[in-house]
């Protein structure tokens, strides 16, 4: 009788407090059991710095000596050739990605150059220009087929570019002995990309030889086939399922399911369940790329300003930004959008800041297309601006259009990208 009179007690008390402090309560619960999150080991430290160290003085060593030979090249000429030999061994390891991928059961699933974005990833090629990503260059991948294995693919580039520097090495070996030594430094240089690719170390950008070690068994293969699968619906405006996977284990992978997961439980508008799903995602942010870690913070943030909980949206501000701008193959999804006009409305405060991320979210609706999970946060974002409409409701703010798709935007910033 006494555990039931103390349950009676405990339910009544969470009543009073409402469905929001619960949620905190739980919420902070679970950060203070995994406040520390998973023990750092070497594959979960960044060595960024020292590789653009160790390419910088490669480099600098490879064009010193390029300076001092008997081609004499001048410093403008020695800063084209190292361009043209970086260009030119890029292009060469990706052919090579590329071919032997498709070998082994994949395909192209984006590619972006200097700006230039052509995506692939949906059942229609999309082809855009983004000045925001003009130093950018990515090639993704995605299986064409049934859990292909990556191996080949991600050795695939560093195989065709020594096929293709021993070819060139022995033409070159024909050639006088300044055209000969000119050709050999400048496949030096191109190597320093096979180098970049090839350390079995972590950088900001995974590396062919980390994602490797990450689909280093069955398991961990099945689900890196799943999260590039996952990856390229997001670029499409599709829905993700739930991998489902409830134990990690030492996966570096497997956690990479959390941001898909969230997605659902968002969706479904199971935000309790959301929020926990968050907690796991921060205990597991060493494992994540910094576009997923982007991602689930705009989700974060998307509740708690439906909750009305502004200060604690306010406070993940400076920490979005951060992600953001650490994100460097950024791409903005339906979902960050629908998130980004809620921010400016109900944390911003600024009507001229809501009209231009309304403009901006029905670009990247247009984008996508009428997909099921573009269609779906129309109607989210349409209940947001509703929202933010009753907590200022002296501005004049439209409602998104009914015909979304087909009318005319008028509002223009000085950065449009279509």
């Amino acid at each position: 009788m006494e555990n039931n009179k103390n349950k009676e007690e405990t339910s009544n008390s969470e009543q009073k407090l409402g469905v929001e402090d619960v949620l905190k309560k739980q919420s902070q619960a679970i950060r203070n059991e995994k406040s520390n999150g998973p023990a750092r080991k070497f594959f979960d430290f960044s060595f960024s710095w020292p590789m653009i160290i160790v390419l910088g003085l490669g480099t600098f060593g490879i064009s010193f000596a390029l300076s001092r030979n008997p081609a004499s090249l001048g410093t403008q000429e020695v800063i084209l050739f190292i361009i043209l030999s970086y260009a030119c061994a890029l292009l060469v390891y990706n052919i090579g990605k590329t071919i032997f991928g498709y070998l082994s059961g994949y395909k192209i699933s984006l590619i972006e150059i200097l700006g230039l974005q052509i995506n692939m990833s949906g059942d229609k090629t999309k082809v855009r220009y983004l000045f925001r990503n003009i130093a950018e260059f990515h090639l993704k991948m995605m299986p064409k087929k049934e859990n292909p294995n990556p191996k080949l693919m991600l050795m695939g580039g560093t195989i065709f570019y020594i096929l293709v520097a021993a070819v060139i090495l022995i033409v070159g070996s024909t050639l006088s002995s300044n055209t000969m030594i000119t050709i050999y430094f400048g496949v030096g240089l191109g190597a320093m990309v096979v180098v970049y690719e090839m350390l079995p170390v972590k950088l900001d950008t995974a590396n062919d030889m980390y994602l490797m070690i990450l689909s280093n068994s069955p398991e961990n293969q099945e689900v890196f086939n799943k999260v590039l699968l996952a990856e390229a619906a997001e670029r499409a405006g599709k829905y993700v399922e739930d991998f489902k996977i409830e134990d990690f284990g030492n996966s570096r992978i497997k956690p990479q399911s959390l941001l898909y997961t969230l997605r659902g439980q968002v969706y479904a508008k199971d935000y309790k369940a959301a929020l926990a799903t968050v907690d796991k995602i921060e205990y597991n942010a060493l494992y994540l790329t910094d576009q997923d870690k982007a991602e689930a913070l705009y989700e974060q943030m998307y509740i708690y300003l439906l909750q009305g909980r502004s200060k604690d949206a306010e406070r993940l501000i400076l920490k979005l930004e951060k992600r953001v701008k650490n994100s460097s193959d950024l791409f903005i999804t339906s979902s960050s959008a629908r998130t980004s006009v809620l921010i400016a409305g109900l944390v911003d405060n600024s009507l001229e800041q809501v009209l231009l991320k309304r403009y901006d979210f029905i670009k990247q609706c247009r984008y996508f297309g009428k997909t099921d999970r573009v269609l779906n946060d129309i109607e989210l974002t349409r209940n947001g601006i509703l929202k933010i409409k009753r907590a200022h409701p002296d501005w004049e703010l439209e409602q998104l259009p009914e015909n979304l798709f087909e009318e005319k935007l008028v509002i223009k910033d000085e950065d449009d990208e279509d």
